[in-house]
């Protein structure tokens, strides 16, 4: 477990120090994370969070970003991404350390670049505590939600949503009305997107992984650039699981 423990950290601390010195060459603040901290600040202050249609998060997300809210954005993004990763890690090593190779492909460091959710929401596949996680980002969430369901995680979201309902009762309906400005597709509905029915042909089969990588490969090829929701189901590969199939965002 000490060896885990300290795996864990080095990511964590090396993949922040990395994030951070990104963003900070980029000029791109806290990148994705802007939102959840806006939001936050937002809510402190009793103004309301979706004044912008740019703020198409969820208010779970802000709660996440309650704790960054003092900080640079750049330092606040970087924490953000370092501790995603190592409570991913930790969970990753489990059943071995081979699956820290996931670390080295190119959809987590993408996803780096950009400061995304990504880490945080397949580490909630492993700690049903973090289950919320899938709430701030429901379009990649959803598929981690729906196949980790465990009585903590549930209790954890219900106390997330309560929690926001209590700081912006009408917070749902104001979301909501963001979904005009929201750019989005169905995967089903675009080529070769009506292949992925062929996921449902291995759907039971959880030895080889066969529905989630006829997924994964149909999705890649119609919308390569979505780096980041392609490491949330590489994640869901490794630990056995299988997918939903769920509309997505054109960009993340």
């Amino acid at each position: 477990m000490r060896l885990r423990i300290l795996i864990s950290v080095v990511i964590g601390v090396a993949s922040a120090v990395f994030c951070w010195a990104v963003l900070t060459r980029l000029h791109q603040g806290a990148a994705d994370f802007t939102w959840a901290i806006r939001a936050a600040q937002h809510l402190l202050a009793g103004k309301n969070p979706y004044d912008t249609p740019l703020e198409q998060y969820p208010l779970t997300a802000a709660l996440f970003g309650l704790p960054f809210v003092w900080l640079r954005p750049e330092v606040a993004a970087a924490l953000f991404y370092g501790i995603s990763s190592a409570l991913l890690a930790l969970g990753l090593t489990r059943q071995g350390y081979a699956r820290l190779l996931i670390f080295l492909a190119y959809p987590y460091w993408a996803g780096m670049l950009t400061a995304q959710w990504t880490p945080l929401i397949a580490a909630s596949a492993f700690f049903p505590m973090l289950l919320p996680a899938t709430l701030a980002k429901p379009q990649i969430g959803l598929p981690v939600a729906l196949t980790h369901v465990s009585w903590r995680g549930v209790l954890a979201c219900l106390v997330f949503l309560l929690l926001t309902l209590i700081a912006l009762p009408s917070w749902p309906l104001l979301w909501i009305h963001q979904f005009g400005y929201y750019e989005h597709f169905i995967p089903l509905l675009v080529l070769p997107g009506p292949l992925l029915i062929l996921a449902l042909w291995r759907y039971r089969d959880r030895g080889h992984h066969a529905s989630a990588l006829v997924f994964r490969r149909i999705h890649s090829l119609a919308h390569p650039e979505n780096s980041a929701r392609d490491f949330v189901y590489g994640v869901l590969q490794l630990g056995s699981r299988h997918l939903a199939l769920v509309p997505v965002p054109a960009q993340l």
